[in-house]
């Protein structure tokens, strides 16, 4: 009996890659917005995003000032005015550098890429054969990598950024102040980065195993693997690493049911965002002689 299991380490070290990359790819957008707004030049028609904008009034924004200037450091006291409210439409593509979003795409594709391939060949080293690995495979994970960049990565920093400037409008900092704080976003790239890796690893494996049941035919079973996380858990994950145990596996054919839903691997890319987003759990495939 043969046991291929996912190697967490390199997945940690693939989170953390795709993780800087992220935050790389947000500072630079941080800089475009900041250029922009210090340059405070009216453009267009007065402006308007979900609703008004309400300019705070002149001992508001001193007041306001007076608090955050010492702890943002910013000495330019100069206050939003209905003249320098910049157009809430214009920045949300101004935001988007689409040279800087192609060389994006094309770092997640290669560590993508490099991960699916370390994790295929693990599996194949354990199988005791060589990896299989598919150009439509590593043209599925370039595709994948395209949409998670241009669907859910950039509009995500881009809306935080122009939140940030409404927010900051509203609450009276002045124009420096609004700039330095954009330095200041939390953004949810570690819930990507784990995202992204965990799914690509579980795929490395699970190609080769079912490659090992569907060429050779070999008797493949599999249980779950609970991350063992204990912040705020998925009660539903953690059902099923107790339903579908090292005691419990099932034949790899036969799904895993997770809160209602079917599964055939933790990340199955049919599975819904609730099932998926920043899953640590992973499968664990007993591979025996022939059925």
């Amino acid at each position: 009996m043969k046991l291929v299991r996912v190697r967490i380490g390199d997945a940690m070290k693939t989170e953390r890659i795709i993780g800087k990359a992220i935050r790389a790819y947000l500072a630079r957008m941080v800089a475009r917005a900041r250029l922009e707004i210090l340059s405070a030049r009216p453009l267009g028609k007065p402006i308007r995003a979900s609703e008004a904008i309400e300019i705070p009034a002149d001992e508001t924004v001193v007041r306001r000032a007076g608090r955050v200037s010492e702890r943002l450091r910013i000495s330019d006291p100069r206050a939003w005015t209905n003249s320098a409210v910049p157009n809430f439409a214009y920045y949300r593509d101004r935001l988007i550098d689409r040279a800087d979003e192609e060389r994006m795409v094309k770092v997640l594709t290669g560590v993508k890429t490099g991960a699916y391939i370390s994790s295929a060949t693990q599996a194949a080293l354990d199988l005791g054969r060589p990896p299989v690995i598919s150009d439509e495979v590593l043209r599925a994970i370039q595709q994948k990598a395209f949409k998670i960049v241009t669907t859910e990565i950039t509009p995500t920093l881009r809306d935080q950024l122009v939140d940030r400037l409404e927010a900051n409008i509203r609450a009276g900092f002045s124009i420096d102040e609004t700039a330095h704080s954009f330095g200041m976003l939390e953004t949810n790239w570690r819930t990507i980065a784990k995202t992204e890796t965990h799914d690509v690893y579980e795929q490395g494996s699970w190609d080769q195993v079912k490659n090992e049941a569907e060429e050779f035919g070999a008797e493949v079973t599999k249980y779950w693997q609970h991350s063992g996380n204990e912040h705020a858990p998925r009660e539903t994950h953690l059902a099923a690493a107790e339903q579908y145990g090292p005691d419990d596996a099932i034949p790899i054919d036969e799904p895993f049911i997770v809160g209602g839903e079917t599964m055939m691997r933790p990340h199955d890319p049919d599975a819904s965002a609730e099932n998926v987003i920043n899953c640590g759990c992973t499968a664990i495939y007993l591979v025996g002689g022939k059925r």
